[in-house]
Order: C-alpha cells, then sequence, then structure tokens
C-alpha cells in the first residue's frame, strides 16, 4: 500500500541518496536493474549496447525499486 513517507524515511531517503551519490563521486558506477542495486566499475554496457555484467563489484536487492535492465 502506497503511503506518504514520514520525516524520519524522508530523511533516510536522503541519507542513502547522500551515500550513493558519494560512491559516484568516487568514480564508480551505480545501474540499477529492476530491483537489485549494482556497484559497477566501468559502465553496464559497451557503446553497442551489450551487458557488461562482468564490471559488477556488489549488488543489493531494493524492496521497490525499478529501472532499467540488461
Amino acid at each position: 500500500m502506497m503511503r506518504e513517507p514520514t520525516e524520519k524515511e524522508v530523511a533516510k531517503f536522503k541519507r542513502a541518496c547522500k551515500a550513493l551519490n558519494e560512491l559516484g563521486k568516487e568514480g564508480f558506477r551505480l545501474y540499477l536493474a529492476d530491483d537489485t542495486m549494482n556497484l559497477m566499475i566501468a559502465a553496464p554496457h559497451s557503446h553497442s549496447g551489450m551487458k557488461q555484467s562482468e564490471h559488477v563489484r556488489e549488488s543489493c536487492h531494493i524492496s521497490g525499486a525499478s529501472g532499467g535492465d540488461w
């Protein structure tokens, strides 16, 4: 069931986004494939559009997320 987030939940979301942004600033790529966040060492796709899952160094399931996919 969808609902409005509490102030505490919004703050938690902002902390998570800040942490992910810091990883991006450190040179890592982040790729959300459906509900799996991937920490990448290079682009998730080649210039021709082929998936490059060998660049994944860690993955984490995020319930309720959605995004592009391979």
